[in-house]
């Protein structure tokens, strides 16, 4: 799984390019202002006025309307000397389950993830935020896999579909099972030598159940006591 962000950074050279120029007479009126630069607010300009100048350099937007999460996504990336990232974190929701509120309560991770993607702390702990949290907070959110497999999940894809029944018909009515093969490659369920209607049915109760790795039923695989 890779991380993927809603950062703007990659664009803006682009911006600049684009916006720097006409936006240096709109700049001046509304720096400083009167809200956080590291967070949207719906007034023009934001408080610490270096900061507010270069955002409003790149976007004239964020002085002559209001300071939206993108401006503060530029914010975070340009404004060094803010603490943006120490404000931010830790917030109030579980860092492994999306929520419309910014930040998490693991203050690690939250940072973490954050430094990768400042949208997660602006506007809110989407599910792109928690899939960048297992990537990169160990241990904090589980996922398909981290600790074992549904038994019927035999290619260990995160999904019992087609492709594991296609597994258990090839080998239907099989009876060379044995700990030396490992019960035919787990096939055999209740062990008993055949692969037969016994593991099918096993099998059946465990259909379609994990289709998702980041849903809860994988997750929940077999966790730890």
């Amino acid at each position: 799984m890779e991380i993927i962000t809603h950062k703007i950074a990659i664009y803006l050279p682009e911006i600049i390019l684009f916006t720097a120029i006409p936006a240096l007479v709109a700049q001046a009126q509304n720096c400083p202002g009167e809200g956080d630069c590291c967070l949207e607010h719906g007034t023009p300009g934001c408080q610490d006025e270096s900061c507010c100048d270069a955002v409003c350099a790149i976007s004239p937007y964020c002085c002559n309307a209001e300071w939206d999460d993108f401006c503060a996504e530029v914010a975070w990336e340009l404004c060094e000397n803010l603490p943006c990232l120490q404000n931010a974190c830790p917030g109030d929701v579980n860092c492994c389950e999306p929520n419309d509120s910014p930040s998490c309560e693991n203050e690690s991770c939250c940072s973490l993830v954050c430094q990768q993607d400042p949208y997660c702390c602006i506007v809110e702990w989407d599910q792109n935020c928690v899939n960048n949290a297992q990537i990169l907070c160990e241990n904090l959110c589980p996922t398909c896999g981290d600790y074992c497999y549904f038994w019927a999940d035999f290619d260990q894809s995160c999904s019992i579909d087609l492709s594991d029944l296609s597994n258990l018909l090839q080998n239907w009515l099989r009876c060379d099972c044995s700990p030396g093969n490992n019960w035919c490659d787990s096939l055999d369920s209740d062990q008993s030598g055949c692969i037969d209607i016994v593991d099918f049915a096993a099998f059946a109760s465990q259909w379609l159940f994990c289709t998702d790795p980041q849903d809860q039923n994988c997750q929940n695989a077999c966790l730890p006591e």
